[in-house]
């Protein structure tokens, strides 16, 4: 997730497309807010689809996580972007 930020950071598209891409295979429950928040931030388009999915698919827990609280606290306006597409 650093060398993601890091490559947004110093305009490296290819290497924050490959961070994404890892990103995405190792997706949990418990990550799944931090990720949708991260994508949002630093205007990964296709990482925040992909992760509003998984989301989406598995919100009832990972609603429940503390990862999803802290997002929740961060900015209530993506809660209110996955309420909208449920």
């Amino acid at each position: 997730m650093e060398l993601f930020v890091a490559a947004d950071q110093f305009c490296i598209p290819r290497l924050k497309t490959m961070c994404e891409q890892r990103m995405l295979e190792s997706i949990t429950i418990d990550t799944a807010a931090h990720l949708f928040y991260l994508a949002d931030m630093h205007c990964a388009t296709s990482l925040k689809a992909k992760t509003l999915s998984f989301i989406l698919k598995n919100f009832d827990c990972v609603s429940k996580t503390s990862s999803f609280e802290e997002m929740s606290r961060g900015n209530v306006g993506l809660v209110i972007e996955i309420l909208r597409n449920r």
